[in-house]
């Protein structure tokens, strides 16, 4: 059996979070893993509103492809953190037809080649029926800001819900305090999302599209912003006089008599 690629597992996993469901545009259904010019693999998510790539350095890619999004049998393999107990899975290994993933350890080498797995072999913790889907990915690449934003930009409008994906992602990868950066580059512009987390702030990135809404005046609800009141003069009598202000050394003075007429 030929493999086209082989990712790690709770990687295809976190990303696999971001594609599109029931879209009619059937290639965003899936996910898309690429080799990466420098080494490793690519493996990137998106249904037209938000999306997340992540570099795995470890991984492989033949060519370009887009697999189905996993099932949830796939996906439950994918996310476990321990097989039977003391056996980690470590990776996942993409056929035309089939995935399969294995535990730590299997990773051997046998004469400088690399040991592939047998679909049902004894290293082989779950081998799920997978479907290539036939189409050219969207070049994701457009969509990635080339400089940083040299101001402070306030954050757009954004969906919550995809908030919500990120830190979803974050547990599936294994981060016990999730910290997401997010960078604002104007109101109409996107949302990047990065993971301080170890190899994560280098490896995933994410992009949350703006929503359209009307610009909010005050940074505070009306109900919480005080009421600017006048405030009241303070008075004090001094040497027969009333002296206003609060600098009494400085205060505007008036003798008590033109007080009393203009009280």
């Amino acid at each position: 059996m030929e493999f086209l690629a082989r990712v790690n597992p709770k990687y295809l996993a976190a990303i696999s979070l971001f594609a599109a469901k029931n879209d009619v545009r059937y290639y965003l259904n899936g996910v898309s893993i690429e080799p990466h010019p420098d080494g490793g693999a690519v493996i990137v998510a998106t249904d037209g509103r938000r999306l997340a790539a992540i570099h795995d350095p470890e991984g492989m890619a033949t060519k370009k492809l887009i697999i189905e999004t996993p099932a949830p049998e796939l996906m439950k393999a994918l996310k476990m953190k321990s097989y039977q107990k003391f056996l980690k899975p470590e990776s996942c290994w993409i056929a035309e037809r089939c995935a399969v993933v294995t535990w730590d350890g299997f990773e051997k080498t046998n004469g400088g080649q690399k040991i592939v797995p047998e679909p049902f072999g004894t290293n082989a913790i779950v081998t799920a029926k997978i479907q290539l889907i036939d189409a050219k990915y969207p070049d994701w690449r457009r969509l990635m800001p080339t400089e940083r934003s040299e101001k402070i930009e306030s954050l757009p409008a954004v969906n919550p819900k995809y908030l919500g994906d990120l830190n979803a992602a974050a547990e599936i990868l294994g981060i016990k305090y999730p910290c997401v950066r997010l960078e604002g580059r104007g109101e109409t512009l996107s949302v990047i999302a990065r993971m301080h987390a170890g190899d994560l702030l280098d490896r995933f990135i994410g992009i949350i599209m703006p929503m359209k809404a009307d610009p909010i005046p005050t940074i505070l609800p009306s109900w919480l912003t005080p009421e600017l009141k006048p405030k009241k003069p303070r008075v004090k009598v001094r040497g027969g006089e009333l002296v206003i202000g609060g600098d009494m050394e400085a205060a505007q003075t008036c003798p008590v008599e033109e007080a009393a007429q203009a009280a």
